[in-house]
């Protein structure tokens, strides 16, 4: 098999893992409707645009239009660079700039196109340069990394494996329908699919099951912020122990990091000591914050200023 057709099948992997953890998180498959959407694609106001995953968020925010994530998805074996950053925020403001009105026969008939709040989002498996940071930030495109990641790592390590036991050339050569396909066996790696003879080899059963098992056992998936400024994806192999809220919405946690992965933050809630949340943000950020104060950085100074407070829309579940 060539690298480029393993990478092609990685990257589509990856893509499919990320939408299943965002369907966790609340959002929405935009179904296509041949105008607008197109299977992979949207439509900007300059042509259509392949797009990693779209979706918009189940729950309203009054006065804003359906939020809507346009992302991409790069597992890379280093970090994202700038031009990945570039080639994605052209493409995102033609998508999100793309809303008309068009006048059909009469004044009380109109055909409007439907609107979103889009927010772009670009998912990395292991991080971002300090060159992509900046010019996301600038520009208004949120990056999330699972860098270090606990939760999510051994599933990125035992994705070599599936690769491995798949038919790379048909994977390659159909990756939307591959990544369909993947998903689908995601939720439900038993079931029998037409795709099956298609992408599958007799190694692929039991790993493929281990791999569904692995990215169910997320229990929790939310994207959320950061005090306000940096966007983070929480996960956790726990589920949110919504007794400890009461009547609030907002509860104390303590944060801990480890000596050699300062990026990727232990959020433990107080009074369940016994769960672990984790967020991970690209090394840069935690080495250029150290360059900025020297020897006045501590943890706990970058600990105040970014995860003072971490907000995440969920809607809380009946217990």
């Amino acid at each position: 098999m060539s690298q480029r057709a393993r990478n092609r099948v990685k990257g589509a992997l990856f893509e499919a893992q990320v939408r299943f953890l965002l369907k966790k998180s609340g959002y929405k498959p935009i179904e296509p409707d041949g105008r607008l959407i197109r299977e992979d694609k949207i439509r900007g106001r300059g042509g259509w645009h392949q797009i990693d995953a779209f979706g918009y968020y189940s729950y309203g925010v009054p006065c804003l239009y359906p939020v809507r994530i346009i992302c991409e998805a790069k597992n890379y074996d280093g970090r994202v660079g700038l031009p990945v950053i570039r080639n994605f925020v052209g493409a995102f403001k033609d998508i999100a700039e793309n809303y008309f009105v068009e006048r059909l026969g009469s004044a009380a008939n109109y055909l409007l196109t439907k609107r979103y709040t889009d927010a772009g989002v670009i998912f990395s498996a292991r991080g971002f340069t300090p060159q992509a940071q900046d010019y996301a930030y600038a520009q208004g495109v949120f990056l999330v990394s699972y860098e270090d990641n606990p939760v999510l790592s051994p599933l990125l390590e035992r994705s070599n494996d599936l690769i491995d036991s798949l038919d790379i050339t048909n994977a390659a050569r159909n990756s939307s329908v591959f990544k369909k396909w993947i998903y689908a066996k995601m939720e439900n790696p038993t079931e029998v699919f037409e795709e099956d003879s298609l992408f599958s080899t007799e190694r692929l059963g039991p790993i493929l099951e281990e791999h569904a098992q692995l990215i169910r056992n997320i229990r929790t998936s939310y994207l959320g912020t950061a005090s306000g400024i940096y966007p983070i994806h929480l996960l956790s192999r726990s589920g949110i122990p919504w007794r400890l809220f009461g009547n609030r919405d907002e509860i104390s946690c303590r944060i801990y990091y480890h000596v050699g992965t300062e990026n990727c933050l232990e959020i433990v809630p107080q009074g369940a000591d016994h769960i672990r949340f984790y967020i991970s943000i690209p090394r840069e950020v935690v080495a250029n914050y150290r360059d900025r104060y020297r020897d006045r950085m501590r943890m706990l100074d970058f600990k105040k200023q970014f995860f003072e407070y971490v907000d995440i829309p969920v809607q809380r579940e009946l217990v």
